[in-house]
């Protein structure tokens, strides 16, 4: 009974250390650029684009969700000549666009998989850009 005691604590301090360097790993991706520009379209129409520019990501990596200032909402993904681009927005008031927006107590990241492993980038210090006024 005692070796069987002994070989489970060997596996699971084998199997914790294992998870420890995946935690550890570098990022799978390269973040070029990153900010957000907020937007008004009425009084009552107003929100924030956020914008990651990313270059040499993994085949691995599938892109979740990013959590800007307390809210968490998804990413959408396109690609523009050798860059992956990731933009969310954070409406405020009414919006024309349906949003599945969640809030949440979390500092500013990027969350993703990696062969089905949670993972998140922290995104401190994105720049800010200059508002924009539109018209429809």
């Amino acid at each position: 009974m005692n070796n069987r005691k002994c070989l489970i604590l060997l596996l699971l301090t084998i199997i914790c250390s294992c998870n420890t360097k995946i935690i550890v790993q570098t990022t799978h991706f390269q973040v070029n650029d990153a900010f957000y520009q907020s937007w008004t379209v009425s009084e009552n129409e107003k929100g924030t684009d956020i914008v990651l520019k990313l270059s040499t990501v993994d085949k691995c990596i599938v892109f979740d969700s990013l959590v800007f200032r307390g809210v968490q909402m998804p990413v959408s993904v396109s690609f523009e000549n050798e860059y992956v681009i990731l933009k969310s927005v954070l409406h405020v008031g009414i919006s024309r666009l349906k949003t599945s927006n969640t809030i949440v107590k979390k500092p500013d990241q990027l969350l993703y998989k990696c062969l089905e492993a949670r993972q998140s980038y922290s995104l401190n210090g994105m720049r800010r850009e200059k508002n924009k006024y539109l018209r429809f």
